[in-house]
């Protein structure tokens, strides 16, 4: 009777398939990490469909107006990603939440938005004091009209993914690894558009992250602008 040898794999082959796995992941890992971020910046896009329906609803039951910063004040033409302040107080986007509009302090998060994660916007939320979106709210900026529906409207942006670069070229936050940006324009359109390359300043502002026309017009109405003329054109 025969007794079979076990054969066992030589060095030289064990290198070969570790070099074929090596190969092969090298391959399949950046599509796997494009196809997640895809899904994640769907998502944040989806946030975005979501409050224009929000905004539409809410719209309908406020005499055709938008939220103001300041909820149940005058509007001040101020755009912010602030959505309570320290505080406490629920501030714009924050009108949405409640029962009615089916909005939840989670969705102010965006997953390609690493200082705003779901999960810190959560945290910040519950924790009672000053929270912040990832998204940039328009209000009344920039010649918005409180009026959803008015004509001036049409074509305009009104929340887009928050970017913020300081005058002095700092960066302190970054939605999308600033190559793209999703933006909700009044008529409940949703667009994803590509950042400037050049500066990377496209849809970037310039401050504290709050911004009041009359004290910081050039920041941030030329974000506004460029996304109003993204739509436009």
């Amino acid at each position: 009777m025969k007794t079979g040898k076990k054969r066992c794999f030589t060095l030289i082959e064990l290198l070969i398939v570790i070099s074929i796995i090596a190969i092969l992941a090298a391959i399949i890992m950046p599509a796997l990490t494009s196809a997640r971020n895809r899904a994640k910046e769907a998502e944040c896009a989806n946030n975005l469909k979501l409050f224009s329906l929000a905004m539409a609803l809410y719209s309908n039951d406020n005499q055709e107006k938008i939220p103001p910063h300041d909820i149940g004040a005058r509007y001040q033409r101020v755009s912010s990603n602030i959505v309570k302040d320290a505080t406490g107080k629920k501030l714009g986007l924050s009108a949405f939440i409640t029962a009615d509009y089916n909005i939840r302090y989670r969705m102010f998060g965006c997953l390609l938005h690493h200082p705003r994660l779901p999960k810190q916007v959560v945290t910040d939320w519950e924790a009672g004091g000053e929270t912040k979106s990832a998204y940039l709210y328009r209000e009344t900026d920039n010649d918005f009209n409180e009026i959803l529906s008015h004509p001036s409207n049409g074509g305009k942006a009104i929340v887009m993914d928050f970017s913020l670069i300081k005058t002095d070229g700092t960066t302190e936050e970054i939605a999308h690894s600033f190559i793209k940006t999703n933006i909700l324009f009044s008529d409940g359109h949703v667009d994803n558009e590509y950042n400037d390359s050049s500066g990377g300043k496209r849809f970037t502002a310039a401050g504290d992250g709050l911004f009041i026309s009359d004290e910081t017009a050039e920041s941030i109405d030329k974000v506004w602008d460029n996304a109003d003329r993204n739509r436009q054109k």
